[in-house]
Formats: structure tokens, C-alpha cells, sequence
């Protein structure tokens, strides 16, 4: 799990660096429209995503106790991680999630929570390329 992880926190992180990339890589702009299409709905599945890592997070609050400065750590680390899908989630995702919004003010509290973190976009990508490859990293050697 925790490889899958990794991998799907560099890609996302990836996407959401799509900007940062391609104005310091020009070769990069093929590959990046390619995968363009597809990431609304990498966001959108990022969000459900990151929704279960906070659930499995909460059931498992009992890391805290085992090994005390590495549960916590492993813990943290988890945590993070949810909370990095879920907000990249919500930014790569937007055009998809708009979609399934039903009434106005559901639309109108989507729309705000996009604008809150929209700012943050290049600094949570490159947190999350960053903690991507330390849970693959962390699956490799452990």
C-alpha cells in the first residue's frame, strides 16, 4: 500500500507541477499533454483517495504507541499523505468534481475551497513529489 502510494503522490505531484516543468524542461510539454487529459479525473480519484487514507489513518491511531518516535513518525507520514491527496486532489480534479456538485451551494462551497488552496498548488506538488519518493524509498528498504 504504502508503494502505491508513493507512485500515485509523484505523479500527482507531477501534474501539479505541470507548470514549473514544462517552463524549465521544453521537452517536457509532449508528455505533459498527453497525460492532460486524464487528470481531472486523477484528481477525482485522488480526492476518494485521500478520503480513505484519513479513514484508514484514524483506525489506526494505535501506531502511536508502537516504537514511540517511529509510530508517530509512520503515523504523521500517513496523515500527510492524505492530506496532500486530498487537496491536490481537489485542484487537478476541479472541472471533474464541478460536475457532480447538485445544488448551488455545494458548487459555491467546491468553488471556494479551490480558490483557498489554488495558491498553494506548486508548493503542494512539490511536497508531494518530495513524500512520494520517500514512501517508495520506505517500501524499497523496509
Amino acid at each position: 500500500m504504502v508503494l502505491s502510494f508513493g507512485v500515485w503522490l509523484v505523479v500527482l505531484g507531477l501534474l501539479g507541477a505541470s507548470s514549473l516543468m514544462a517552463a524549465h524542461k521544453p521537452d517536457a510539454k509532449g508528455l505533459l499533454a498527453r497525460v492532460t487529459p486524464y487528470q481531472g479525473w486523477m484528481g477525482a480519484l485522488s480526492v476518494i483517495y485521500g478520503a480513505w487514507a484519513f479513514v484508514e489513518a484514524a483506525a489506526r491511531v494505535e501506531l502511536l504507541r508502537v516504537k514511540p518516535p517511529i509510530g508517530m513518525l509512520v503515523w504523521l507520514l500517513w496523515v500527510a499523505n492524505a492530506g496532500l491527496l486530498l487537496a491536490l486532489g481537489l485542484l487537478l480534479g476541479a472541472r471533474v468534481l464541478v460536475k457532480f456538485a447538485r445544488n448551488d451551494a455545494a458548487l459555491h462551497k467546491m468553488r471556494s475551497s479551490f480558490a483557498v488552496l489554488e495558491p498553494f498548488q506548486l508548493g503542494l506538488a512539490l511536497t508531494a513529489v518530495g513524500l512520494g519518493i520517500v514512501f517508495t524509498v520506505m517500501q524499497i528498504v523496509v
